[in-house]
């Protein structure tokens, strides 16, 4: 149902109608922008919540070893499941906090689609630039980054309400899949 100021609303209440979750690499961004543009939707990522109550960057705020960022992040995310975007992006990490799985699962129950986009190992590391030469002092980020994606999306494999591949398909592709899935109205 849509209130007269555009929110998305079920019995009183704000919540997005659609959620992205995944990897880094995953394509959620460029999926919500696809998706937003096609139904007339308001994307917000959690991160750029984050950016704007500190006044800074993302990256910023990691490389600050005083900022807390995984608490701030997290709250960053419970504002924007509980705000009144159309489409919530939340940061990879998110699936580590119990207050963002338990607030999915009450999403999910008020009629919000939790939508899991995974890719290959292979086509995330491209997409986030570990497949780029590395000096060996830094370890092996690639598997690192590997095992935490396949940890992530066990995770959210387990809460989703639908998941998309979105290796082989173009972000217009997969919108469309994820459009026609959840049933989503289309301008």
């Amino acid at each position: 149902m849509r209130s007269l100021d555009g929110d998305a609303t079920v019995n009183g209440r704000v919540h997005p109608t659609l959620v992205l979750v995944g990897t880094s690499g995953s394509g959620k961004t460029c999926v919500a922008q696809e998706i937003a543009k096609t139904c007339g939707l308001r994307v917000q990522e959690d991160q750029e919540l984050l950016e704007s109550a500190y006044s800074r960057s993302f990256d910023e705020l990691v490389l600050d070893e005083h900022f807390p960022l995984q608490e701030a992040l997290e709250s960053a995310g419970i504002q924007l499941l509980s705000d009144g975007c159309d489409i919530a992006v939340l940061s990879p990490s998110q699936v580590n906090s119990s207050r963002i799985l338990s607030k999915l699962s009450q999403l999910i129950d008020e009629g919000t689609s939790v939508v899991l986009l995974r890719t290959s190992i292979d086509e995330a590391a491209r997409r986030v630039g570990l497949n780029a030469p590395r000096s060996v002092g830094l370890g092996t980020p690639r598997a690192l980054f590997a095992a935490m994606s396949r940890q992530l999306d066990s995770t959210y494999q387990d809460l989703a309400t639908f998941s998309c591949d979105t290796g082989e398909n173009t972000a217009r592709e997969v919108a469309d899949t994820i459009i026609a899935a959840c049933k989503i109205a289309t301008v």
